[in-house]
């Protein structure tokens, strides 16, 4: 009876520690690379939900996903694309009373209230002093990219379109908020998440991973941002509530130009093998020993 309840005892242990679900571990991308690195499997581990970054440019042969250093003003490929980002600031929250149904609201109107820009936030999107960091564009040309150093020597974003940035998950994650830049006026963007099998969470129904990229302006497949939310050479942070959970696939849509930061979330950390062999043989060592003394 005692060893039953040490048994008890140990499983409701090791549970209630969270060895065996792991714990919840938050990220945040930013991007924080040189200006001009080419991203694709930088940020594929377990602390961002082994995440692999692509991009699809419609109108060109090279499809890259390239940092933009906004802090360095001597860049000079595109100052929309840099700091204070002066054309304008906005927060937004997903109306959590709404349906995640693009074909409900106009350009995002509906669906994403505006909120307060905090002072904290408008430094996190404007002041490097508070959050240097990089931001993600689609790669318009092709300069210096192909000479083996993973960097391109004169980073900007396609200026045509539409453009994709996606962002695939080796495992389910949750997303939280994600900043948006320079999407100029009279122009959207738009995204869409996506969970296990492709199953489109934005919308009902599924879309084929070969084809994501071929939808029209008329799709409900996306949310839709217009342009006046964030800016030519504007900001903004989208807040997704309190998190749109089970995400495998995040796909970000330009018309034209734009830039993605910020994409704040979590994960589940998975334990080691080794530290779920070592809890197994630990429970069977006690109930071999449980048996024995009742032989």
């Amino acid at each position: 009876m005692a060893t039953n309840s040490v048994l008890r005892n140990l499983v409701g242990a090791v549970l209630a520690t969270g060895i065996i679900s792991g714990p919840v571990m938050a990220f945040e991308v930013n991007f924080e690379k040189a200006h001009g690195t080419v991203i694709n499997s930088q940020y594929n581990d377990a602390t961002h939900g082994y995440l692999a970054i692509s991009a699809v440019n419609t109108i060109k042969s090279h499809d890259l996903a390239v940092v933009y250093d906004p802090s360095d003003a001597t860049n000079g490929q595109d100052t929309d694309l840099e700091y204070p980002f002066s054309g304008g600031q906005g927060a937004y929250v997903w109306d959590e009373t709404e349906t995640w149904d693009p074909a409900a609201f106009e350009d995002g109107t509906d669906v994403f209230n505006s909120t307060l820009l905090t002072d904290e936030d408008r430094g996190e999107l404007t002041d490097p002093a508070q959050h240097n960091r990089g931001i993600l564009i689609v790669q318009e040309n092709n300069t210096g990219c192909s000479d083996g150093d993973g960097i391109c020597d004169s980073p900007d974003d396609e200026g045509g379109g539409p453009n994709f940035l996606i962002f695939d998950f080796g495992e389910a994650v949750t997303l939280n908020q994600m900043d948006l830049f320079d999407v100029d006026d009279g122009e959207k963007a738009r995204f869409a998440f996506f969970q296990e099998g492709n199953n489109n969470i934005t919308a009902p129904g599924t879309l084929p991973t070969t084809d994501f990229y071929a939808i029209d302006d008329s799709s409900s497949t996306f949310f839709t941002v217009g342009g006046e939310q964030v800016g030519h050479d504007g900001s903004a942070r989208f807040f997704f509530g309190d998190g749109v959970e089970d995400v495998r696939r995040l796909v970000v849509a330009f018309t034209s130009s734009g830039a993605v930061s910020g994409l704040v979330g979590s994960t589940t950390q998975v334990p080691e093998p080794g530290s779920l062999a070592l809890i197994g043989l630990g429970l069977v060592g006690i109930t071999g020993l449980r048996r024995r003394r009742r032989g």
